[in-house]
């Protein structure tokens, strides 16, 4: 009989880290849990209310950890096949102190700032990712192992035959965090202001900034499990740098990024070289005006529309989270 293989994630979502680490960390468990070669998949962190929904919705086990710094390995651990970690908080004592035990272990980043060479895999979906010098015994990098909720895939199919929203829409969704009110008050008050005929969605947990009948129009969701249904209204987005960029980029809509940390906007930057997205800029050094002109030029300009969606087709593939998992499966212990 064929050993099941079991999982352990340790990742977190809180204020602090934000919500694409876990996020990611989602999708691969649920594309792992399809899998016919996978037993348990359970996951271990610090997570808020939302994540603990999400986990719920999915039927995830979870273990609490509260253990910010990353110096703990619960010995329960070692009743698992593969360790899987995605976090920044991840130090080279931590990483040299996991790939001692026997089961195998798997790291998401996306910085390259330690040495992986005992580790069995490294994932780095970015851009950049393959001019990195990563040393591990199995690399997943670049656009090709994007991480991609598999209902993603749907809105992928119907763009790439031309199959677009018939009503003008865009979507601002800046973080899962909510530190940007000031940010996304300007954002949407550009919006309204010059585009009256497009539907405007903002995702957010809270809009009580946004008073009065200016703002009336705008339709305020805040985040749930299906997301996919807003993206499927979506002729364009704007995001704040992160995970969501990447989203974008795989389900072929046309997204402008306003990066609210240095390291987004350095990858922002390196996804506009490559025609995959619009760079609004850094958030910090961005003036109102600069910022408002730049959505304006980004919403108007259908030419460049058509050209991230040929260069998000280009660099992202349909089944990437997939193949992550078959390369995962090949060459278990």
């Amino acid at each position: 009989m064929t050993h099941l293989k079991d999982f352990v994630i340790r990742c977190d979502q809180t204020v602090a880290t934000g919500f694409g680490h876990f996020s990611r960390c989602l999708t691969l468990a649920r594309y792992l849990r399809d899998s016919p070669q996978t037993g348990k998949v359970i996951f271990c962190g610090d997570y808020g209310d939302f994540s603990q929904c999400l986990l719920s919705y999915y039927a995830f086990e979870w273990i609490p950890l509260q253990d910010f710094e990353f110096t703990k390995i619960p010995e329960f651990w070692s009743d698992f096949d593969c360790v899987i970690v995605d976090s920044y908080s991840a130090s080279q004592i931590f990483i040299d102190k996991l790939t001692q035990y026997p089961f195998q272990t798997f790291f998401i980043d996306d910085m390259c700032k330690h040495d992986f060479s005992q580790a069995d895999w490294v994932l780095n979906f970015g851009l950049r990712a393959q001019s990195m010098l990563y040393s591990a015994k199995h690399l997943l990098l670049g656009p090709a192992y994007f991480l991609a909720k598999p209902e993603f895939k749907s809105i992928r199919k119907k763009r790439i035959k031309g199959n677009l929203p018939e009503k003008p829409c865009v979507v601002v969704f800046l973080s899962g965090a909510d530190q940007n009110d000031s940010l996304a008050y300007h954002i949407l008050s550009v919006l309204v202001d010059k585009f009256a005929q497009w539907e405007i969605i903002y995702i957010s947990k809270n809009s009580s900034h946004l008073k009065g009948s200016k703002f009336s129009k705008i339709k305020k969701i805040k985040p749930d499990y299906q997301i996919e249904k807003i993206y499927s209204q979506a002729t364009l987005v704007i995001n704040g740098g992160g995970l969501t960029k990447y989203e974008c980029a795989y389900m072929l809509i046309p997204s402008a990024s306003v990066s609210l940390t240095k390291l987004q906007h350095e990858d922002s930057i390196i996804l506009e070289n490559h025609g995959i997205i619009c760079d609004l800029g850094y958030s910090q050094d961005l003036s109102i005006s600069l910022l408002q002109k730049n959505i304006i030029s980004f919403v108007s300009n259908t030419v460049l529309h058509k050209d991230i969606l040929n260069a998000c087709t280009k660099y992202f593939e349909l089944e990437s989270s997939l193949r992550i998992v078959q390369e995962i499966q090949k060459h278990r212990k």
